[in-house]
């Protein structure tokens, strides 16, 4: 179901986690208390929590996200540990998935998005997408091709955009997402200023397709995305 990333010389490996989120899955303190949102975030977080735990019980022996270790923000606003020895990590979230990316050294960044069928793709895609984006659109006719397309896109410049920490602050415009070479370049000369791993899942137990996407400031690989059942 899952392909691995297609890189001739590998530097780093990202370890991938996901989970479906149950329905009624218990809400956190949040910008909305008790709704859908709150809920997926907060799966978000025990899913980190439960990987970690998974990985390194020692070092992490509660899948509690209270027990983490104090989390804090860079300037730019990415959290991560304050224990800079502790991996980086980065959460997404959309309709029922959560995923989690983890790295021992590098700043990671994670999205995944549901591909929707109701969405203005030219009318987004002109307003955020590279004109190297666009152009990849348009020479698309098969509907179902694009919006998978436009999604990868979308998945793989919020990824970037994670890994920076600049967040939605970043000019969507300024960079490209060259998801045959899986890489992500500055629009006005090329060069490469991330590296990307980008594809479609769709776990067995759920109807929709996903988006995913994670990025890496240098070559890296995804062995496996492991499913972890909260």
């Amino acid at each position: 179901m899952f392909r691995p990333f297609p890189c001739d010389t590998i530097h780093f490996m990202v370890r991938l986690f996901y989970t479906v989120i149950p329905a009624g899955s218990p809400a956190s303190p949040g910008p909305v208390p008790g709704t859908a949102h709150a809920r997926h975030h907060e799966a978000a977080w025990r899913l980190l929590a439960s990987a970690l735990h998974r990985e390194d019980p020692e070092r992490f022996p509660s899948p509690d996200p209270a027990a983490l270790p104090e989390i804090i923000r860079t300037e730019r606003g990415k959290p991560c540990f304050a224990d800079k020895d502790l991996p980086q990590f980065s959460l997404s979230h959309s309709g029922d998935l959560a995923v989690c990316g983890i790295d021992d050294l590098l700043p990671v960044g994670v999205d995944v998005q549901r591909i929707e069928t109701r969405i203005d793709t030219e009318g987004v895609s002109r307003r955020f997408f590279h004109p190297k984006e666009q152009e990849l659109l348009r020479s698309l006719s098969d509907k179902a091709s694009l919006r998978e397309t436009f999604f990868r896109i979308f998945s793989a410049k919020e990824a970037h955009t994670k890994r920076t920490g600049c967040g939605l602050s970043e000019d969507f415009n300024g960079f490209f997402a060259d998801i045959d070479r899986s890489v992500i370049s500055d629009g006005r000369d090329g060069r490469v200023i991330d590296h990307l791993y980008s594809n479609v899942i769709r776990p067995d137990d759920i109807p929709d397709l996903y988006a995913l996407a994670v990025c890496l400031p240098a070559d890296f690989s995804v062995p496996e995305i492991v499913r972890i059942n909260l």
